[in-house]
């Protein structure tokens, strides 16, 4: 990718990228970060569809994409013709609160098991909930408005009738969280990321 670098005996540093290569980089990693972007509306999908019957695995499938895409996004940034790579991302993390770090470690370990070690497979759990929360929850395609349910009447005032959802989780640090929610997190921090690259690269 970068010609100058099979010159140098030693790792070039950022600074050593004209502003053309730095451009391109920040443009590649949003690009990546698109692709993330379309596997997370996959996931929400997915966790939507559960009460139809859809196969659960495609929900691991989708995971397994997303968290690639999203960390080769930063992985653009980061290349390994450069020397100390990462140590930008790790001095902007440092800052973070430490639930954003919880989330943004996990997850990237996560993707790493899955690229090296072995599928990773989130745990579930199933909520009850009434069914103006489930359309407030997955909000995510218009449906029939008697699709997936049997209407029955009853008696304002009474207990509304629940229904039982499947919710995919994972552990962040003990707790187990939607994976959809810190999904969306990961790729939120991803960006923000993406972000403070670019609004500091006259200081690489």
């Amino acid at each position: 990718m970068f010609n100058w670098c099979r010159r140098r005996r030693k790792k070039p540093s950022f600074s050593c990228l004209n502003p053309a290569q730095r451009d391109k980089l920040i443009s590649d990693a949003r690009e990546k970060l698109e692709e993330a972007d379309f596997f997370l509306r996959k996931l929400r999908e997915t966790q939507s569809a559960q009460p139809s019957g859809r196969d659960p695995r495609q929900f691991d499938w989708y995971l397994s994409a997303f968290l690639t895409s999203t960390r080769s996004g930063l992985q653009i940034l980061c290349p390994r013709e450069i020397d100390a790579p990462w140590k930008w991302i790790e001095a902007v993390m440092k800052k973070w609160p430490r639930p954003e770090r919880k989330v943004f470690d996990r997850l990237t370990r996560l993707r790493n098991i899955s690229v090296h070690e072995e599928p990773v497979k989130p745990g579930s759990q199933i909520d009850f909930l009434t069914e103006f929360e489930v359309s407030s929850r997955y909000p995510i395609r218009r449906r029939h408005p008697l699709e997936w349910y049997v209407i029955i009447g009853r008696v304002p005032g009474t207990t509304p009738v629940r229904i039982g959802v499947t919710t995919f989780v994972l552990d962040i640090d003990g707790r187990q969280v939607p994976a959809v929610d810190c999904s969306a997190k990961y790729l939120d921090l991803a960006k923000r990321l993406v972000d403070h690259r670019e609004q500091t690269k006259a200081q690489w």
